[in-house]
């Protein structure tokens, strides 16, 4: 599955006011550099952890078509999406076999909880058999992923990306290669794996 993003963020975990006060620092000398360092550190946190902090619209494309499609998709022909924390799915679009981009009826399928994070998508009646599965993004599912809003960041999350944004705020001339051992601690359980 490939993952584009459609809409990023508008949003920032930390205000100004907030990075500024962890940081101590007063004045309005270095607000460009710091608003800059909030942002890095959401990113970065993104990097490892293959996730999205705050509500982010993405596409995903699902190659070769609907799971029933291929025969090494599984048997349940459920969609598990790759981004946790989805708050909503806004489209299901496939490219039928005349070339046409169709919409998929939001009452032909499902949403369910594969846990706590993850979302998956059920269709009600089986997927459409239309599907021109030699199309490389034969499927597109557009949906929002992240937490709600910042107060919905976990702590060690947000404890992370203040440690990040001190170790790049005091240390300016040299390039963070690797993130600091807290800030992997604090926030590995979140790291998403795959296997």
């Amino acid at each position: 599955m490939i993952v584009r993003v459609v809409t990023p963020t508008p949003t920032e975990v930390f205000t100004l006011d907030e990075a500024k006060d962890f940081l101590r620092v007063d004045g309005t000398d270095e607000d460009t550099y710091i608003t800059s360092l909030i942002q890095s550190a959401r990113e970065a946190f993104e990097a490892f952890a293959s996730r999205y902090v705050l509500p982010t619209v993405v596409d995903e494309f699902l190659v070769g078509g609907f799971p029933v499609a291929k025969p090494y998709w599984p048997s349940d022909g459920l969609i598990y999406l790759s981004k946790p924390n989805v708050t909503a799915v806004a489209s299901v679009k496939y490219h039928n076999t005349s070339g046409a981009e169709t919409t998929y009826s939001t009452d032909d399928y499902r949403e369910f909880n594969v846990d706590s994070d993850f979302t998956g998508l059920e269709s009600v009646d089986g997927w459409p058999s239309d599907c021109d599965t030699d199309r490389a993004n034969a499927v597109t599912i557009r949906y929002t992923a992240g937490w709600a809003d910042a107060s919905s960041v976990p702590g060690p999350v947000k404890d992370g990306m203040n440690l990040y944004m001190a170790q790049a705020y005091d240390n300016r001339m040299n390039n963070i290669k690797q993130l600091p051992t807290r800030v992997e601690f604090l926030w590995d359980k979140y790291r998403l794996r795959r296997f």
